[in-house]
Formats: structure tokens, C-alpha cells, sequence
């Protein structure tokens, strides 16, 4: 498993690294993105518009996209990503709300 931020996926080697892993046929790599849309410059709106499903999908990825929120969604997700043995590895886009359940941050 790999757990990676908005800010990650903005740094070249994750580009990389990701199509080694699909070139190789990575079945068994796991990468969760919490996707709160908040990078270390500002929110990811303003440093970021792509649609990294598409992205990972043509690099050859298997993809998913859950809110990252409800447990037994990851739960299932990540379960279904273990027990597909398709050569592809697996990126799950968890959408998230960045301190959620805190007051002074929602």
C-alpha cells in the first residue's frame, strides 16, 4: 500500500514511478489518494485542474473513486483492489473533507 496527498501527485516522480508500475504489471500495488484538495502552497484549485482518474487510467491503472469518509466503502474497495489479479496496479481516489467532524476546520 502507498498513501499519497494532492500535493504528491504534483511532484514528477509520482508520474514516474506510475508508469513503471504499470509497465511492469504492479497487481499488487495499492495506492490510496486522500483527495482533500489541499496542497502545502494553497488550495488545489488554483495549482491543479486535471482529472487524475484519466491520468491513471491511461498510464494503466485499475482506478476507483470513493468517498473517503464512508468506512465501509474503503473497507470494500480495498478488498475488491486485492482480489483483482489483472496485471493492473490500483489507485483509489478517496474524496475527503480535510479535518472533518472539527468545527473550527469545516
Amino acid at each position: 500500500f502507498a498513501l499519497a496527498g494532492d500535493g504528491c501527485f504534483q511532484e514528477g516522480v509520482s508520474a514516474e514511478s506510475a508508469t513503471f508500475a504499470a509497465h511492469e504489471k504492479l497487481d499488487n500495488l495499492i495506492v490510496i489518494y486522500d483527495s482533500n484538495e489541499v496542497t502545502l502552497d494553497k488550495m488545489a484549485e488554483y495549482t491543479q485542474s486535471e482529472d487524475i482518474i484519466k491520468r491513471y487510467e491511461a498510464y494503466g491503472w485499475e482506478t476507483y473513486e470513493i468517498d473517503g469518509h464512508d468506512l465501509a466503502a474503503v473497507e470494500e474497495t480495498i478488498a475488491a483492489a486485492k482480489a483483482s489479479n489483472n496485471g493492473k496496479p490500483k489507485f483509489i481516489k478517496a474524496n475527503t473533507i480535510i479535518g472533518k467532524g472539527m468545527e473550527e476546520t469545516e
